[in-house]
């Protein structure tokens, strides 16, 4: 009799703890994407409007999305037109395939918007679709007129100057202060991010001014990272690392999370907004449940992503360093060229599946950088002379 008591308070509890999570359930979800922010850009610059949905909701400090590889031929190019980490966050997997289910596509009426056409193979599934280069205040416009005339449950809206002003920093003239300076107080960089954080809070604004800000899940993050000295190039970890902050119903207020994966977020509007995640495969994210209320999970987060990143750097490293050690060695070139055939590397991303697993596809690509940096650390002891450069 005691057991049936404590069966039933407990069903009757998870009833309610359901019952509460409707409740709260959002009626749409705004993701804001504002290209090649910086993760430490919330903590270096003035971005009033993330400073602001931060205390009211939960951040992720470094968010790591899979490094920013964009091929211009073969078959990952047939199908897409922008690098890896923007499909990888809209399917919420690493495993990419073509015709791949996306969040959009769990949404009755769905909306894209970005002020660049470089998205068009991740446009599939919404119903209304804008691609036009431009300001990121002219984006903004839109947004606030689909939202205002459509009100779709769904609006991905991708600002892309903050990322173009890492380029021209990247571009600049040799006697230009700023030149490979993001953060130099006169940098393109710091200007376009600072308007992009602007631009955030005119949207912001104008979701209270209708009435729909109280139940919008609404999230600011990035595709990619950015160097200190501008742009995403593909070995250095800040080209992979940006923040992002959730608010809305369901929402913690004031937490933090250190870590979490590009492939998290997808998963977790998926959750809130009560629609099935669009992949369930084994490179998929998981829910940030820390970031949730009611949850109880005071975990501090950990990233799946980043230990991948970091093997497909260092094989890229190593297969170098082979190729000019094999001058001398020759048959440490033929080991490269043995080798490359087994990785799967960043030119073979529509592979990747074969593994089955991330974890399966990390140990895979370990076991075989661990083999490459074994035969360098061979040849370096046996003493005989490094080849020149």
């Amino acid at each position: 009799m005691i057991r049936f008591t404590l069966l039933l308070i407990a069903s009757l509890m998870t009833c309610h703890a359901g019952q509460a999570r409707a409740a709260e359930a959002p009626a749409r979800t705004v993701l804001v994407i504002v290209d090649g922010l910086h993760y430490q850009a919330p903590e270096r610059l003035s971005l009033p409007t993330f400073a602001k949905l931060a205390e009211n909701g939960s951040v992720v400090e470094k968010v790591t999305g899979i490094i920013p590889y964009h091929p211009t031929h073969g078959e990952y190019a047939a199908v897409h037109t922008s690098s890896y980490p923007n499909p990888m966050m809209m399917a919420g997997t690493v495993f990419l395939a073509p015709e791949q289910t996306m969040l959009q596509h769990q949404f009755e009426d769905a909306a894209f918007i970005a002020n660049s056409r470089s998205y068009q193979s991740i446009t599939d599934g919404y119903e209304v679709v804008i691609q036009q280069v431009g300001t990121d205040a002219v984006a903004v416009d839109r947004a606030i007129r689909v939202l205002r005339d459509y009100s779709p449950d769904f609006l991905r809206l991708h600002l892309q100057n903050t990322g173009n002003g890492g380029s021209e920093t990247l571009e600049a003239a040799t006697d230009a202060p700023w030149r490979h300076d993001i953060w130099h107080p006169d940098s393109p960089y710091i200007a376009r991010a600072t308007e992009a954080d602007r631009q955030v809070g005119r949207l912001v604004e104008a979701l209270k001014a209708a009435g729909q800000w109280e139940d919008t899940l609404f999230i600011v993050t990035s595709d990619h990272g950015q160097t200190k000295t501008g742009w995403h190039p593909t070995l250095p970890e800040e080209s992979w690392l940006f923040p992002a902050v959730f608010h809305g119903p369901g929402i913690r207020q004031g937490h933090r999370v250190e870590w979490a994966d590009q492939t998290d977020i997808v998963p977790t509007i998926a959750e809130l907004m009560g629609v099935p995640a669009p992949n369930d495969d084994g490179g998929a994210g998981r829910v940030l449940t820390a970031i949730m209320t009611g949850t109880g999970d005071d975990s501090n987060g950990q990233s799946a992503i980043y230990p991948l990143n970091q093997v497909l750097a260092r094989y890229i490293v190593a297969e170098a360093e082979l190729v000019l050690a094999s001058r001398e060695a020759p048959y440490l070139n033929s080991l490269a060229m043995s080798l490359e055939s087994r990785f799967y590397g960043l030119r073979r991303v529509m592979d990747w599946d074969e593994l089955g697993t991330l974890q399966a596809l990390l140990a895979h690509n370990r076991d075989i950088v661990g083999q490459m940096d074994r035969a360098l650390d061979e040849w370096h002891r046996a003493g005989v002379p490094e080849a020149s450069p």
